[in-house]
């Protein structure tokens, strides 16, 4: 996978609190500006250091910021200077790949089917906004498709009873409830941090 679309989904990682925005700040002018889209040399150096792998390349070092960035240990955390280094490393590394795969490729995810329909025209279909899973609203990111942003981006106002989609859309919508569905499940999997560097 280019590493330009996971530079992306990591510039794109919405801060849960300030202190991850910061670190965002921090860490994304030493990932994606030397001109080709590719991570500075010194970051990679930094980690394989920091590992005793000089096997790691940046692909699976992206996949490790875009896994721990998924941490809902980070939470508990109000200001971080950098991202931690993580004793299970290839955990994160694994969890990243995942998800980093899953929110790129989120149209060719199986549309989720316990949403209830009614065709109201060949044209436009009602969704109930109560069938969304509740676990499925816990996955935010603020250009990436996800379960309310695929209605704000087509400025459609939530009725009585449901809301109105042209059917591409309320496929799109199902889509990306599959893809947060998972995305929490990933989540929810994770490791502890188990962090051996100074936060």
């Amino acid at each position: 996978m280019p590493q330009r679309y996971l530079l992306g989904l990591i510039r794109d990682a919405t801060p849960a609190y300030a202190g991850r925005r910061t670190l965002l700040d921090r860490l994304l002018p030493d990932l994606g500006h030397n001109g080709v889209g590719e991570m500075n040399a010194s970051v990679l150096r930094d980690y394989r250091e920091a590992y005793q792998n000089h096997y790691l390349d940046r692909l699976s070092a992206l996949h490790y910021f875009y896994g721990i960035l998924h941490s809902p240990e980070l939470e508990k955390y109000d200001r971080l200077a950098r991202l931690p280094k993580s004793r299970r490393g290839d955990l994160f590394i694994q969890a990243g790949r995942e998800l980093s795969r899953l929110h790129i490729l989120y149209e060719e995810s199986e549309p989720y089917d316990g949403l209830t329909e009614e065709r109201l025209t060949p044209d436009l279909v009602r969704i109930r906004l109560e069938d969304i899973p509740e676990q499925a609203t816990r996955f935010r990111q603020r250009l990436r498709p996800t379960v309310f942003s695929v209605i704000r981006r087509y400025d459609i106002r939530p009725r009585e009873g449901g809301v109105d989609l042209p059917p591409e859309v309320a496929d799109l919508l199902r889509r990306v409830v599959t893809v947060a569905l998972r995305t929490v499940e990933v989540m929810d999997a994770m490791p502890p941090i188990d962090r051996f560097d100074e936060w």
